[in-house]
């Protein structure tokens, strides 16, 4: 991969990690500031726990694209971290913190 490839996915990286952020501190503002009457609560909490389990995703997508910088660091970004085969372009241009090419991935999903 070119200089000029890296940095383009380098901008995609962190304009997704800002934006991520951006969305997680305002469901927590969006939290903090929701007054709850008693006829609420239940419907709040059915809330609460569908907003922790989307900032949970938008959590562990954040951390995989701080991986995929540090592969960029390291010279190994876009290639796949189990059998570093290179990661097709389209799928990178689609989720550009992905570790693994698209087989290893399904390999690893049926495992689970």
């Amino acid at each position: 991969m070119n200089k000029k490839e890296l940095a383009n996915y380098r901008r995609m990286l962190d304009d997704k990690r800002k934006e991520l952020a951006t969305l997680m501190k305002k469901k927590e503002v969006d939290l903090s500031e929701n007054e709850i009457s008693e006829d609420d609560k239940v419907e709040s909490s059915i809330e609460k726990n569908l907003i922790f389990s989307i900032t949970s995703n938008e959590e562990k997508i954040i951390e995989e694209i701080d991986h995929a910088l540090k592969r960029i660091e390291k010279g190994s970004y876009g290639n796949c971290a189990l059998c570093d085969k290179k990661i097709a372009d389209k799928r990178l241009r689609s989720l550009p913190w992905v570790r693994y090419c698209i087989t290893c991935q399904k390999n690893s999903e049926v495992k689970k």
